[in-house]
């Protein structure tokens, strides 16, 4: 036991000298981490780098935000088109009217109808006015632009031919 003891520690002690020991082969790795975190980040702020870095995270943040935008645009769209093509029938009107109440009540929606629809093409018959006197404004000003124009040429016609007339 004993020899054999001195022979592992002979032999513990020659592979030692033949490959080193973990604390040998361990000391250059962290070494160089060390010196590594010394040095600075790996990106060092005004590089061309860093910009590049700041261009490319600025643009992932406008492109989630415009894919967030048209997320919920779409949810809205489409709320709106379910609205649009809800197809449920709507209650059929109870037998407990008499007739002459239901005659009483769409006479009073179509004069209540009337009403809004009066409103609304005296609110038209506005704008519509006001829209009609723009264009024929805008219809001068540009008629009176295009007859300046004619006469200026016309008369500039008229000056050439005068000018070449008297070098003839």
């Amino acid at each position: 036991t004993l020899a054999s003891d001195a022979d592992e520690l002979k032999d513990m002690n020659e592979a030692k000298a033949k490959f080193g020991t973990t604390f040998d082969k361990w000391t250059p790795i962290e070494v160089d981490a060390q010196a590594t975190q010394r040095r600075g980040k790996a990106v060092q702020a005004g590089s061309a780098v860093a910009t590049v870095l700041n261009e490319t995270e600025q643009a992932l943040k406008f492109g989630l935000f415009c894919m967030t935008l048209m997320y919920f645009r779409g949810l809205s769209l489409l709320q709106k088109q379910k609205n649009v093509w809800n197809t449920h029938v709507s209650k059929p009107p109870s037998s407990k009217h008499n007739k002459p109440s239901l005659l009483q009540g769409e006479r009073a929606r179509q004069a209540n109808r009337q009403r809004q629809l009066d409103a609304a093409n005296v609110k038209a018959k506005i704008g519509l006015d006001r829209k009609y006197l723009r264009e024929q404004e805008r219809m001068a000003a540009y008629r009176q632009k295009l007859y300046a124009q004619h006469r200026l040429a016309k008369q500039e016609t008229r000056a050439s031919t005068h000018v070449q007339s008297a070098f003839i």
